[in-house]
């Protein structure tokens, strides 16, 4: 994915965030498995298959650092439970809840914004924040 696709994409995200939930933090241990920091998308997958009647969610943590000059977006997954409620079981040592945008698009998409986001998206880069 290139710097304009990137940015496209971002923009896409953060238009959405009308619709970002925060995530429920829960501990989750399955026997003696426990999920494993940084590692939320193989997290979420063993414990679906474990526990079949829960969902894979994939989209994206949006993290406001525009006091810094940019937002950060970062590919994420969680467990949608039976009521529809979005369970985070990935541990983090993170104090703040961050707003969490379902991905709409293709996994291909999905798995190139992956790597695409580990860098910070400058607020001078999206124009769609500077639209009144």
């Amino acid at each position: 994915m290139n710097e304009n696709e990137r940015q496209s994409f971002a923009c896409g995200v953060l238009s959405r965030l009308n619709e970002a939930v925060i995530p429920v933090r829960r501990p989750a241990r399955i026997g003696p498995w426990q999920p494993v920091r940084h590692s939320c998308h193989e997290n979420v997958a063993f414990w679906v298959r474990m526990k079949p009647e829960h969902k894979h969610v994939i989209g994206f943590l949006v993290f406001d650092m525009s006091p810094f000059g940019h937002m950060k977006i970062a590919a994420h997954s969680l467990v949608e439970i039976e009521d529809g409620t979005l369970v985070d079981i990935t541990p983090h040592g993170a104090e703040a809840d961050y707003p969490f945008v379902r991905h709409i698009g293709t996994h291909k998409e999905f798995s190139a914004m992956v790597a695409a986001v580990e860098t910070d998206v400058p607020l001078a880069a999206l124009p769609c924040l500077s639209r009144g």
